[in-house]
């Protein structure tokens, strides 16, 4: 193989560095490997994408994991009736009240319902990652894509404080699961871009010119600079969780709602995590590069192609059957 030095002219010569991690297996595919936009990674781009995920941390965990549970299940059981008495309305006042919503021709617990509202988000999470999962990873989508489910998550985080009553609990409900597709679908597409700033990391680019490089040099680089991005981005997203998570327990604590349903205060509390996720967006749309991925092969659609792949991973079930249980039991 021909080694050549990369130019923007010619986007597919092989430098000796990809010759190297070509040869020795450590890429199967120089085309899926190669990143249209070589350019260094600056870092207002980095803090960026930093940023975004610094937003929408907030209103993931402090929003969808802690605080809209509370929320559902206050109204659904607002709206209800006891368990024993189904034309009693229930009195959330007392402890330990046990109360029923009607759904449909049935009758289902006011905390279960919250976790039914997971179960179908959960199932359309799934079937959209499948569909188009493959834009994290190619084409020009990965971005725009990033950019318009956070802003789906943050004008629903916005619009909370429109319930009011009781009684909107199931605009509460249709509210959660739209924000819990929008936010997994975000981090689908944010978590895509980890592999693209790690290649194009200015350390990493400085030893591919090097052509004492060795797989074993530029594997152990490209390694480090990954996981140091990974954990300052963990970092990011959690100081931005804890100032996120200040504020609306000094909501909770110092706003008393008046006529309006007692959990009024985290339709507030919710409010501000979208005001904080318009903040990521606009910082992301500034700084962060597209970074376009390879294209699609030309026999295929991004959701054929996203098919076809979790399908040909499903045939390595039995090669890799630790990974599918650990996985099996994180789904779970």
């Amino acid at each position: 193989m021909e080694m050549v030095a990369a130019h923007p002219s010619n986007p597919t010569a092989t430098t000796a560095s990809e010759h190297v991690l070509l040869e020795s297996g450590v890429v199967e595919d120089l085309e899926e490997y190669r990143d249209l936009d070589g350019s260094a990674v600056t870092t207002s781009e980095l803090r960026a994408w930093y940023g975004f995920a610094a937003c929408l941390e907030p209103i993931s965990y402090c929003g969808v994991a802690v605080f809209l549970p509370l929320l559902i299940q206050t109204l659904a059981a607002g709206n209800g009736f006891t368990t024993a008495n189904h034309s009693v309305r229930c009195d959330t006042s007392v402890d330990n009240y046990s109360c029923v919503v009607r759904v449909g021709s049935g009758w289902v617990d006011s905390t279960s319902f919250f976790f039914y509202l997971v179960v179908i988000a959960a199932i359309a999470q799934t079937l959209l990652f499948i569909a188009i999962g493959a834009l994290a990873d190619h084409g020009v989508w990965r971005k725009k894509l990033m950019l318009a489910f956070g802003g789906v998550a943050a004008i629903i985080g916005i619009l909370f404080p429109v319930i009011t009553r009781d009684d909107e609990f199931w605009l509460a409900s249709v509210f959660f699961v739209i924000l819990n597709i929008a936010i997994g679908m975000s981090w689908v597409f944010v978590y895509a871009y980890l592999p693209f700033l790690s290649r194009n990391h200015v350390d990493y680019l400085a030893l591919k010119q090097d052509k004492a490089a060795t797989q074993e040099s530029l594997a152990l680089k490209l390694d480090q600079i990954t996981n140091r991005i990974s954990s300052h981005a963990f970092m990011w997203m959690y100081g931005g969780t804890l100032l996120m998570l200040i504020l609306l327990v000094t909501i909770l604590l110092a706003y008393t709602p008046v006529n309006l349903p007692s959990s009024y205060s985290i339709n507030v509390g919710i409010f501000f995590c979208g005001l904080c996720m318009i903040s990521g967006i606009l910082v992301a749309h500034r700084w962060l590069r597209e970074r376009p991925g390879p294209p699609f092969p030309s026999d295929m659609n991004p959701i054929t192609y996203s098919t076809k792949k979790v399908a040909t991973s499903l045939c390595k079930v039995r090669e890799l059957k630790n990974l599918f249980l650990f996985l099996i039991g994180w789904f779970m």
